[in-house]
Parts: structure tokens; sequence; C-alpha cells
């Protein structure tokens, strides 16, 4: 078997793509060797400078241009440019997000609540202890008939009403106005999107016309009852650009989602 040694040199060096020079230093040729390790004959002769004992050579490397200070600030202006315009929209979009799943959920949350609690008291026109504009009456009523099928985590008396806080950090506030004695007619609930809005409602004797917003508060019958099957959505839509008071009722009505119409600006 002949043996072979490796010898190197840099013709095809420049024929490699560009990519692959800096892997190579050398180009490698088979060349025959005696069973000694000796070069044999003339065609690999100490005269012969293509046979000579392969010498690694080094390659040149290629000078990459960097970017200049001048063109990294254009590309960050350019970049907080774009984000200038589109973070606003991006920040609404989620806002919108959170209001939809929580009044999605604390609406399907209440009508159960107000079901189940009427299997075991009767149905709401009969339950009673609601008095006026008394937290604490409000609080031992509220625990009579509903905290059972209610999970909240806080509680806060408000100077006419009740203000509950739930796990997911909305919270509601009922407050009874008039009707003194009964569960149906003027008690207010209103739902808010962060618990803490639901603590600051004030004592405004209409203050269920001022507490909600449209955007972080909105108001909800009762009863759990929606409105959507009995106004049309011309109608849901101006009483939220007016008093706010089925603003709830319209983002249902469109199939819980926050349309580009909506008269309350995110």
């Amino acid at each position: 078997m002949v043996n072979s040694r490796v010898d190197f040199s840099l013709p095809l060096i420049t024929g490699l793509p560009r990519s692959l020079r800096s892997l190579a230093m050398t180009q490698v040729v088979l060349t025959p060797l005696d069973k000694g390790g000796k070069r044999r004959g003339d065609y690999l002769s100490e005269e012969n400078p293509t046979t000579a004992d392969a010498v690694p050579l080094p390659l040149t490397r290629e000078v990459k241009r960097a970017f200049t200070l001048a063109e990294v600030l254009i590309t960050l202006g350019i970049i907080g440019i774009v984000a200038a315009l589109t973070m606003p929209a991006l920040i609404g979009n989620y806002k919108k997000r959170v209001v939809v799943t929580r009044l999605k959920h604390f609406s399907s949350m209440w009508k159960q609540a107000i079901r189940m609690a009427e299997v075991e008291h009767g149905e709401t026109k009969y339950w009673d202890g609601f008095t006026n504009e008394d937290p604490d009456a409000m609080l031992e009523s509220y625990n009579k008939y509903l905290a059972k099928y209610i999970k909240t985590v806080d509680m806060h008396k408000t100077p006419k009403g009740i203000a509950f806080e739930l796990a997911n950090g909305s919270g509601f506030h009922l407050r009874k106005w008039r009707n003194n004695g009964t569960w149906l007619g003027f008690l207010y609930l209103v739902f808010c999107v962060n618990y803490k809005d639901c603590k600051e409602i004030t004592d405004d004797a209409q203050a269920w016309n001022k507490a909600a917003d449209g955007k972080g508060k909105f108001h909800f019958e009762e009863t759990g009852i929606s409105l959507i099957t009995t106004e049309t959505r011309e109608e849901l839509k101006s009483d939220c650009a007016g008093n706010h008071y089925h603003c709830a009722d319209l983002i249902q009505y469109d199939g819980w989602e926050i349309k580009d119409d909506y008269p309350i600006k995110f």
C-alpha cells in the first residue's frame, strides 16, 4: 500500500468561496511516500518548489466597515418615532381587552349568583331588608342573599353603599337609593374594572348617574338582565354616549367587543 503525506500550498485557497477562506490556511495535496516515509522521485525533489515541505500561509483578513455614530443615531431616531406612533394604539387595545374580559366575567358571575339565590330565596322582587343609603343594612342584606354565591376578597363601606373586590382585581358597588326595604328599584350596581374606583364612589344623591364612565366603571341591572333584547344598538349607543348608563349592554350587544364606533375613547 502506498503511503501518502499531506502537502499544503496556497493556489486553491483563492478558488474557495469567501465564506470558507477563514476556515482554510492551506491547500491539501496528497503525495506518495516510500516505506521509510521519504519522498520519492524527482517530482518531490528539493528543487521542485511546488512539492516542498508544507508551510501554512496566513490569509489576509477582510476589513469590514462598521456603522458610524450618525447612522446609529438616525436608526434610533426612526425606531423612536415608530414607537411613539404605535404605542398609544397598542396600549388602548390592551386596555380594551382587559375591560371586555372582566366585564364578561362579572356579567356571567352576577347572573349566575342571582339565579342561584332565587332558587333558595325566591324571586328578587320578594327580597327585603335593603334600607336606603345605609351601608350596614346593605351589607346585611347582601350577606343574606348573595354572599355565598360570589367570592370576594375585600369589602369597603362607602358613604351610601358597599364596595366589594373580586379575585381578579376588579370590583362592584351596591347602593340603595329609593324603594326602601326591597331589592328591586333604585338599587344601583356599578362594576369597576379596578376595585379602587369602586371604593371612591361618592355620596352624591345622583352618584348612580355619575359613577359610571363607560371606560373603567359600568352600570349593570341589579337582576343581571341585559337590555340588549329590548333596545336597538343605536339606542344603547346613545345612552352610553349620554349618561353612560348602558355601555356594558352595548359591549355585550356587539359580542363582547369594543367596536371602533364605541362612543367612549380609550
